[in-house]
């Protein structure tokens, strides 16, 4: 038994090291050091539809990790420098300033182009009410692609509601949006 054990490590142990070395890849750079292929990014401030004509670029102005992996364009475009797929997440309070009901829509614009099936909406009834959207996509991206939240409301009176930080007790800020962006494959 125990000869046949040594030889099974024998012949599979560079295999496994091979294996367990492409995985180590994933999370470390050449020389070791830990990569962050993510960034969470958010607004802190209200946006308002502008135009019920008219989609509209949600902004994303600030963010947390991701140096030298994304590249900030502007307040509503971002950049991704390694290609891969990547996982975009959203989420966003969804509030409308007074009645009649109204609904507003989200979705994912990759390289200035709309990713088709990536839209999700929300209808509020009255205007006592928030709602908190939230999706997930998947999808490729190359070097140098860029990436948009955008945004569309049937009504003026709808917004991504930004919320202060609360006291007694003390709570964070609520963005009016989030959205993290995180590489889950790409190895090369």
């Amino acid at each position: 038994m125990k000869a046949i054990l040594s030889l099974f490590f024998i012949v599979f142990s560079p295999l496994i090291v091979t294996a367990l070395n492409v995985h180590h890849k994933i999370l470390a750079d050449a020389h070791g050091s830990p990569i962050m292929p993510y960034i969470t990014l958010y607004s802190t401030y209200t946006q308002k539809i502008e135009d019920t004509n008219a989609v509209q670029y949600l902004e994303l102005n600030s963010h947390i990790n991701g140096e030298g992996h994304f590249t900030q364009i502007n307040r509503s475009t971002w950049m991704i420098v390694d290609a891969g797929a990547y996982e975009l997440c959203f989420s966003g309070i969804a509030d409308l300033i007074q009645v009649p009901g109204a609904t507003i829509e989200m979705w994912i614009r990759q390289n200035n182009v709309d990713i088709p099936d990536s839209n999700t909406r929300v209808s509020l009834p009255t205007a006592a009410l928030e709602q908190t959207m939230a999706i997930c996509w998947i999808g490729p991206f190359n070097a140098g692609d860029t990436f948009n939240a955008m945004t569309y409301g049937d009504d003026v009176d709808m917004q991504w509601l930004y919320t202060a930080a609360g006291t007694s007790p003390d709570r964070p800020v609520t963005p009016s949006i989030i959205m993290t962006v995180k590489k889950v494959s790409g190895i090369e």
